[in-house]
């Protein structure tokens, strides 16, 4: 995808969601140039907030619009807006519209945390935590019904040791441990580190009535930072992972199409263990979740 988040990662972004309506005739707009960087219909810039960025109207050659039949507007501010929308008209029959939806840096200390054995520190942007798989611990935060559906998320960890089952994301409509959202008839997605087979494994996979719907895997190393970008559109997620803060060295590339879509996810957790009264446990530092 052409353009995306911005390399250095502020507190702050705003996603504006492209969507270009055309007109039929020939030599019409193809994209849209915010910023010097073109967006296709369907695609998804991340802006920092009360900045202006030049806006331009591009043909199929790459080359900005300038005769009469469309309207080159000069700059857009997407402002200090927060689930706003406005659209930008072109004579002619072209339109762009931003739908502004602000993501900042989560503060954990805000979050409700389960955590019945005093296993899990809690800091603003670290969670540092020593998990069982005969407890139930996890921290999640309510954002309202429907808030999470076309969504790009960042969070970083590090599995330093275990034998268990741990997610470090989650979208749910749903509150519990993943064994129980694993029961509810309600569906989440998940990001969990996972032993088997001598090696600890980083997941992707879908929940939804009573069943896990396949996941995607790849093998990962004990005490290194793992740097992951997840970004959902429709019944599509992926996650990247990388090695750096900056999100320039891609190791892999999770992904799955989702079996069921139920249009949004109200919960968000950036821990949550899974129950079944063994003793097995891990061991893993989760940071900087921006959402």
């Amino acid at each position: 995808m052409t353009g995306g988040a911005l390399l250095a990662i502020p507190a702050e972004e705003v996603r504006v969601d492209v969507s270009v309506l055309l007109d039929s005739t020939p030599d019409a707009v193809d994209a849209i140039r915010i910023g010097g960087i073109d967006y296709y219909d369907g695609e998804a810039a991340w802006l920092s907030p009360n900045v202006a960025y030049s806006l331009t109207w591009v043909n199929a050659d790459g080359e900005e619009v300038t005769f009469n039949r469309w309207q080159k507007t000069g700059n857009v501010s997407v402002g200090n807006l927060n689930g706003a929308s406005t659209t930008i008209t072109a004579t002619g029959g072209g339109t762009l519209t931003l739908n502004l939806i602000r993501i900042s840096l989560q503060d954990f200390t805000l979050f409700t945390e389960v955590d019945p054995n005093n296993h899990i520190t809690v800091v603003a942007q670290q969670i540092s935590a020593d998990v069982y798989g005969n407890e139930r611990a996890y921290l999640y935060a309510d954002k309202g019904a429907g808030h999470f559906d076309n969504f790009t998320h960042y969070v970083d960890f590090i599995h330093n040791s275990g034998d268990w089952i741990v997610c470090v994301w989650v979208v749910a409509n749903a509150v519990g441990s993943l064994d129980q959202l694993i029961t509810s008839p309600t569906s989440s997605i998940f990001v969990r580190t996972y032993f088997a087979y001598g090696l600890t494994r980083l997941e992707l996979g879908e929940l939804y009535g009573g069943a896990g719907h396949g996941a995607s895997y790849m093998t990962i190393s004990n005490a290194v930072r793992y740097y992951l970008k997840i970004e959902k559109y429709g019944n599509s997620i992926q996650v990247k992972v990388y090695s750096d803060a900056n999100h320039t060295n891609l190791l892999g590339t999770l992904t799955r199409t989702l079996y069921q879509y139920e249009g949004g996810y109200r919960y968000i957790y950036p821990l949550c263990n899974y129950y079944a009264a063994v003793t097995n446990h891990d061991n893993i530092n989760v940071y900087n979740l921006k959402c």
